[in-house]
């Protein structure tokens, strides 16, 4: 379907309008490109295959969050009295890296609480804790899960409120402003929607790597854009509960916050944890086979935390005849490849 921009009413410049009256900083280079991916689509035998590069983003390696810290900084900077952040995860997080760099553009103080996920992690400055400290991130590696990382963050800002600092937690347990973060990800559906109708392309899936907003942001999009195709999910962490209602409260919470009447519903969710393995930051045969079969035919490179599992995903079900010679599919990169320099022993070249 070709979109005309020529009508103020039509859906697409309703979703933009409501989008634009959201605070937002400049980070990131966006659009970001569509490429088509015709030898990995030939080698697999199946159909046409594009990628949507928000590996490209612009930030410190890219990735989604550059996306999400656009709006959400935006609303901290504009909308409160926040003066410097706390955020943790894994140590190898992409949320954390682009995060540091984010602040290191924006001048804002970051502290870093890195849960380690191997033992190896932090043993050595590389991979996305090298960039957080090259920013200037003032990083903590804790051993622990995520509870005492939790108390960590805690602590952390407690202190940094006896010194008169006001601290904003970004996530780390903390569910504020997911709706934020899923906005960013209806505008990458809006604008690859865009992309699509100028190219005259049509879709007939997208799969993505997705533990909640991220997928979340797009499906509120493709609903209220009446996109055709389905949005399929590839769940990289365990959470825990049901995560099709979580997906489906973030959804409906971000079309609350937009004035849009998208109307997400269970029925619309797609998520699989299938490909995840042993769990988060474990990787998996299928996933490191994908990369290494993405690097191989396009030179373009995912990670074993994320794209990698996310790829596997589709394509295992090429492989499988879920979609014809005739018809398109896209990936959606969400970015992660600094993580490869952390993993290389798994890679098994």
């Amino acid at each position: 379907m070709r979109i005309t921009m020529k009508h103020a009413t039509s859906p697409l410049n309703q979703l933009w309008t409501a989008l634009n009256r959201l605070p937002r900083v400049a980070l990131g280079q966006f659009p970001t490109p569509l490429d088509e991916a015709p030898r990995l689509g030939k080698t697999l035998g199946g159909p046409r295959i594009f990628i949507k590069r928000d590996d490209l983003s612009g930030l410190a390696f890219g990735g989604n969050k550059t996306r999400m810290f656009e709006y959400v900084l935006g609303y901290v900077i504009q909308k409160t009295k926040h003066d410097c952040i706390i955020a943790g995860a894994g140590v190898q997080s992409n949320y954390c890296r682009q995060l540091s760099a984010a602040c290191a553009k924006l001048n804002i103080p970051l502290h870093l609480m890195l849960r380690k996920v191997r033992p190896q992690d932090g043993r050595k400055l590389e991979g996305s804790y090298l960039i957080d400290v090259l920013c200037g991130a003032k990083v903590e590696i804790i051993d622990g899960d995520w509870t005492i990382q939790r108390k960590r963050i805690v602590a952390c800002a407690k202190k940094l409120r006896t010194e008169g600092r006001n601290p904003y937690i970004a996530r780390a347990g903390s569910n504020q402003h997911l709706w934020l973060y899923a906005a960013a990800y209806v505008h990458c559906f809006a604008e690859l929607w865009e992309q699509l109708a100028e190219r005259g392309i049509q879709a007939d899936a997208l799969y993505m790597t997705s533990s909640d907003t991220t997928q979340a942001g797009a499906l509120v999009g493709a609903k209220f854009l009446k996109a055709k195709f389905p949005i399929y999910g590839i769940d990289t962490v365990i959470f825990g509960g049901d995560s099709v209602k979580v997906f489906v409260q973030i959804a409906r919470d971000t079309e609350k916050h937009l004035g849009l009447k998208a109307g997400v519903g269970r029925s619309d969710v797609h998520t699989t944890d299938a490909f995840l393995g042993a769990g988060y930051g474990q990787p998996t045969p299928e996933g490191l086979e994908a990369i290494k079969l993405l690097a191989r035919t396009e030179g373009i490179l995912c990670d074993p935390v994320y794209t990698g599992k996310g790829l596997a995903c589709l394509v295992a079900d090429i492989r499988k005849g879920k979609w014809r010679k005739d018809q398109t599919v896209i990936f959606l990169h969400t970015g992660g490849a600094p993580a490869l320099f952390a993993y290389a022993d798994s890679l098994g070249l």
